[in-house]
């Protein structure tokens, strides 16, 4: 007993050491003071913000116009591919973006079977899109159909309904991604200088593959190219 409280004593004496010299000192033991950041700065009554940096008033940009985007907009056959969508001032975004304005229904071969191939089938493989140039080269041969490459693009059922769905949707008001438009032209050019796509040189419709369109049972399916599924 006597051995213990002669250490504890001990310890005492150790831990207050440091404090007596302190006090013999004349020296206050100190502590950091916590940094306090800048309070932020209430909006104006213009509305902008005083900066934290520097404190000047920052006004807020004006109101971007945008585009909004429903149901009617999504496109299956995108298939990942820029899609410039006409936002605010559209001629300053093409020269930016390197888009194209967004032609109306053409008037001429080459043009019309370029739209029909371009938004019908800029996602699919080359082979689907040679399909998409067969089938309006093949209507323009048949009498059921108008003899023209544009009468058959922009032909309207009795009831008005499109037979090219593109015609009818809007999708010719959005901008056009310049590779894969010259890529449908290329496909279009050839189409009208002669080329068949042998596998579907009988083809008349086709369909997203997806889908299941009311004629389809009653037509002869040739084969399934990329996301398309052609008949006869």
């Amino acid at each position: 007993m006597v051995r213990a409280g002669w250490a504890i004593g001990l310890l005492a004496a150790v831990l207050a050491a440091p404090a007596a010299q302190a006090a013999d000192s004349g020296l206050t033991p100190t502590l950091p003071t916590p940094s306090v950041s800048a309070p932020i700065q209430p909006a104006s009554a213009q509305g902008g913000v005083r900066a934290l940096i520097g404190g000047d008033l920052v006004q807020p940009l004006p109101a971007a116009a945008v585009l909004r985007l429903g149901p009617a907009d999504a496109d299956w056959s995108d298939n990942g591919l820029e899609v410039l969508l006409p936002i605010g001032r559209p001629h300053a975004r093409y020269a930016s973006a390197g888009g194209r304005p967004a032609a109306g229904a053409g008037t001429d071969d080459l043009t019309c079977l370029t739209q029909a191939v371009y938004y019908e089938s800029r996602g699919e493989p080359l082979e689907g899109q040679q399909g998409v140039a067969q089938v309006v080269m093949n209507r323009t041969h048949s009498t059921r159909y108008p003899g023209s490459v544009c009468g058959v693009v922009f032909q309207r059922s009795g009831g008005g309904t499109c037979q090219f769905t593109f015609a009818c949707d809007g999708s010719m008001d959005r901008l056009i991604q310049p590779t894969a438009w010259d890529k449908a032209k290329t496909v279009a050019s050839q189409a009208l200088g002669g080329f068949v796509y042998k596998p579907l040189e009988t083809a008349t419709h086709y369909h997203a593959s997806w889908m299941t369109p009311y004629w389809a049972p009653t037509l002869t399916r040739i084969q399934q190219i990329g996301g398309q599924t052609f008949y006869q």
